[in-house]
């Protein structure tokens, strides 16, 4: 299931947001209008209580979906982090991620290091950090969004060659993009003061690959909007934040699923550029003194799993962001408490987040398993099926075990 991580900072205030890229594959891997209609049509407008208590409904990974385990290949300068955050593209054949030391990493489909790359620097062609990173596999572009007061994306080739420079408008903090098409990406600008107020009323865009301007602006409208961030006061002159980490655009089926925080309408947004309305939530989310948010996971045929989280921070205590994993089936027209287990290892969480690190093969996401934890399971002998084979040749200090899961539906 998705972690909810917090940070704290003071004096400036800084926050990383996680970024997802959705990416296109050939035509074949696309999932049919067809088979989308189909399934819109089975579906229909949900409405969502969030204050009602809902029963738990147990879900087995394997029951809905055929799961493949790839250990990723562990080197001085390819170690990742167990966050999907980190991750830019997965497929059967590549898959591109980014370390805490700015390198990027590209890894062969078994898992193995292919090759790697880092600009991280001050100069014209480098970038100072990355928070966010989009990839094109078939024009084989990376584009890096450079740290936030610099306005810009750097792009490369998977080489590691530049290739130019996208200016970003001026404020925007491009906290997620996503491969769109061939010639644009699928960016949101989190840009939210604690006030609510926003450089811009319409946050979801797509910008071009080419020039980096903003050629069409979503219809998703906010005239007051909420930060994913709390703060306080603290000592002279000083804020303390705690950040809730989320993927408002996540890649499902042959569409995207977007949900802002301060939405009370969860929409899908079509490769063709269609809007529409698939969840709405009441109370509305701006009329509730703590607010009960929700955060997007996966959608899949009969299935939409979301995180329902409480966005409140216990600044003492450093906790907060209580959060509960929720399914609606569409086929039983409920809500549910959702226990997502994998039956080669119920001890370990999985989630479906990854959705918006994967390409567009038919219902396919992905998740991180961490070697230490696997090790541990391991040993305590509740490891099972093809994992078990895999666990046996990790350490606790090994880069982590990427499950990519493919639904049967």
């Amino acid at each position: 299931m998705k972690t909810y991580v917090w940070a704290l900072y003071a004096s400036l205030l800084l926050y990383s947001c996680g970024a997802n890229s959705t990416n296109r594959q050939d035509n074949k891997e696309d999932a049919s209008t067809e088979q989308t209609q189909k399934a819109k049509k089975k579906q229909g407008l949900v409405t969502l209580d969030v204050t009602k208590d809902y029963p738990e409904k147990k879900i087995v990974l394997q029951d809905l979906a055929d799961v493949k385990y790839i250990p990723l290949e562990t080197k001085k300068n390819a170690l990742l982090t167990n966050s999907t955050a980190m991750l830019g593209y997965v497929s059967d054949s590549l898959i591109v991620a980014f370390t805490l030391e700015k390198e990027i990493v590209l890894f062969n489909g078994d898992g193995s290091v292919r090759s790697s790359f880092s600009h991280a620097g001050q100069g014209s062609k480098e970038y100072q950090n990355i928070i966010g990173m989009a990839v094109d596999p078939k024009a084989q572009e990376i584009f890096i969004v450079d740290y936030l007061l610099k306005y810009r994306m750097q792009v490369y080739s998977f080489t590691g060659q530049y290739k130019r420079t996208l200016p970003i408008p001026f404020k925007m903090i491009l906290g997620s993009i996503l491969d769109f098409s061939a010639d644009y990406l699928l960016a949101c600008d989190r840009d939210v003061d604690q006030k609510g107020i926003s450089n811009r009323a319409k946050p979801y865009m797509l910008l071009s690959k080419k020039t980096g301007e903003i050629v069409k602006e979503l219809d998703i409208h906010f005239t007051k909007r909420m930060s994913n961030r709390l703060s306080k006061p603290f000592g002279k002159n000083q804020t303390i934040s705690a950040a809730l980490a989320y993927d408002p655009i996540v890649r499902c089926e042959d569409s995207y699923v977007i949900g802002d925080l301060s939405a009370d309408t969860i929409y899908t947004y079509t490769l063709q550029g269609i809007l529409s309305p698939m969840l709405v939530r009441t109370p509305p989310v701006l009329s509730m003194e703590t607010p009960k948010v929700i955060c997007p996971d996966f959608k899949t045929g009969s299935y939409f799993f979301f995180d329902l989280v409480d966005f409140d921070f216990d600044f003492e205590a450093r906790s907060g962001f209580s959060s509960k994993y929720m399914v609606y089936d569409y086929a039983a027209g409920k809500s549910y408490v959702c226990k997502l287990v994998n039956r080669d290892c119920e001890e370990l969480s999985c989630g479906l987040g990854g959705g918006s690190h994967t390409n567009t093969v038919w219902n396919t996401t992905c998740y991180l398993i961490p070697s230490s934890d696997l090790v541990e399971q391991l040993e305590a002998g509740k490891v099972h099926g093809p994992l078990k084979e895999i666990a046996a040749g990790r350490t606790d200090d090994d880069n982590p075990v990427l499950a990519i899961v493919r639904f049967k539906n």
